[in-house]
């Protein structure tokens, strides 16, 4: 699981949940989840006028204040299609964060074989190289 800004840096990066979990729980026990759930995440105040800053996540999460997800279903209206496609273009900058560090980091290119505590420590490493 991992945030990312628009400049491609991961700002969070949560390591060591296997790919059958489900993302929604993943979520809701990392320190990043409860953090914003709990509204002790030290987000940056808007001003007068301003956006509030949100996370984008896909579908299978539930809508937040802080946490925008797409509208479902099929022959949504103009608008509501609209609104998914701009939310999926920012979804993109976390998925082209991966494609830099498994550009830079060719270790990540293919599966690494060794303990599960070692992997999480490589991937670690190169996430934190990579913020």
């Amino acid at each position: 699981m991992a945030v990312a800004d628009a400049s491609y840096r991961f700002i969070y990066l949560d390591i060591g949940a296997y790919e059958k979990e489900n993302a929604v729980s993943v979520f809701a026990q990392s320190t990043f989840g409860r953090a914003l759930e709990d509204g002790s995440l030290l987000l940056p105040q808007s001003g007068d006028g301003e956006l509030p800053y949100v996370f984008v996540a896909n579908e299978a999460f539930p809508l937040k204040p802080q946490l925008m997800t797409p509208y479902s279903g099929y022959n949504l209206q103009e608008e509501k299609a609209m609104f998914n496609y701009h939310l999926s273009q920012a979804q993109r900058v976390v998925e082209s964060a991966f494609g830099v560090m498994v550009t830079k980091w060719r270790i990540l290119s293919q599966p690494i074989i060794g303990k599960p505590e070692t992997v999480d420590c490589i991937v670690k490493a190169v996430g934190v190289l990579q913020m």
